[in-house]
């Protein structure tokens, strides 16, 4: 009834219009999900181009950097910066011993040291050829003491260490007056300190 007074020629393009509207929608429902995929993939495919392109670069440049991780850890345990001992056990009798000389250098009394077991290997220092080994050290000083003995620990001192978890307290004195005088600007001090040895080949494999 509505096409009545539609001409021949509008119809037929009227119906053309209609095959081309319901061509696109065909084409939306099925060529674009395709498309969209392809995309997805391309673009994955453009990344992980990328990515390899770059871990290429990176094996690349391997054997160099370790050849100059090597002169570096050879110029370093030259230069005294490692412990010299080959286990555990002896870099931190090391250790100790070097805290009890610098301590008693500096009119310092120690009370104790004890091995700190390390909580978890790092990564990196694994990864250097390094172990970190620590030492617990409690002792009596006063300020004077004090301020020489970590000057020389972390500056003045070889092999390379580092000084952590540094508590000071005044000492009280419930005792005699004469206990008291003696302990005047005393402080207890406690700190952990940590020096590095190279692992050995053996150890590594």
């Amino acid at each position: 009834m509505i096409l009545t007074n539609v001409s021949a020629s509008q119809q037929k393009l009227l119906a053309l219009m209609i095959l081309v509207l319901f061509l696109i929608i065909g084409l939306s429902l099925t060529v674009l999900p395709i498309w969209l995929v392809h995309q997805h993939y391309q673009t994955s495919i453009t990344d992980t181009y990328d990515r390899l392109i770059r871990y290429k670069k990176i094996a690349s440049q391997k054997s160099a950097l370790e050849q100059q991780l090597s002169q570096l850890q050879q110029h370093l345990s030259s230069q005294g910066f490692y412990l010299k001992s080959n286990t555990n056990a002896l870099a931190s009798a090391e250790l100790a011993d070097i805290v009890k000389q610098v301590i008693r250098s500096s009119q310092g009394e120690l009370i104790s040291t004890r091995n700190v077991a390390t909580a978890k290997e790092d990564e990196t220092d694994k990864a250097m050829g390094l172990q970190k080994i620590t030492v617990r050290v409690k002792m009596q000083v006063n300020i004077n003491s004090l301020q020489k003995i970590l000057y020389k620990l972390e500056m003045g001192q070889q092999p390379l260490l580092l000084l952590e978890q540094l508590q000071v307290r005044a000492i009280t004195y419930r005792s005699s007056r004469r206990a008291k005088k003696q302990l005047e600007g005393r402080l207890d001090v406690s700190f952990d300190i940590s020096g590095y040895r190279q692992i050995l080949a053996e150890e590594s494999s």
